[in-house]
C-alpha cells in the first residue's frame, strides 16, 4: 500500500525536502503503547555510504521519480498496523536534528482502541 509519508529527518541520507526517496521505510516500536517511543529504522546519515538523490536535481522538481514507500512497522499497538504493515492514509516522522535511527519518531502512532481500558 502506498503511503504519503512526511519526513522531517533532515538528516537523513533518504529525505529530499521532507520527502523520503526509500523504497521502503521500517518502523520499529515492538508492544509500544506511544509514539514517543517509535523510530524509523532505515534512517541513514547523509554521508553513510548509501547513495542519495539528492545531489540529482536542483530544479525542486522530485516528483518524477519518488513514490511513496511501503512502511513496514513493529508497533504492533498501533491503531494503523495490521500485520506488520502501515495502512494509515498520510505518515509523518519527526526529528529534525535526528542522527540516529533511535531519535526519530512516528507522530502518527495512534493507540489501538481498547488499550487503555481499566477493565480487568
Amino acid at each position: 500500500m502506498d503511503v504519503d509519508l512526511r519526513c522531517e529527518a533532515e538528516q537523513c541520507v533518504y529525505n529530499l525536502e521532507e520527502l523520503c526517496t526509500a523504497p521502503e521505510i521500517q518502523v520499529h516500536g515492538e508492544d509500544t503503547m506511544g509514539g514517543r517511543f517509535t523510530y524509523c529504522s532505515t534512517f541513514a546519515v547523509d554521508g553513510d555510504g548509501k547513495a542519495s538523490l539528492k545531489h540529482l536535481n536542483n530544479d525542486n522538481n522530485y516528483n518524477f521519480f519518488i513514490s511513496s514507500p511501503e512502511v513496514e512497522c513493529s508497533a504492533i499497538n498501533c491503531e494503523y498496523n495490521q500485520r506488520e504493515m502501515c495502512y494509515a492514509p498520510h505518515v509523518k516522522i519527526i526529528s529534525e536534528i535526528s542522527t540516529a535511527p533511535i531519535q526519530t519518531e512516528c507522530q502518527t502512532f495512534i493507540p489501538r482502541e481498547g488499550l487503555y481500558s481499566s477493565d480487568v
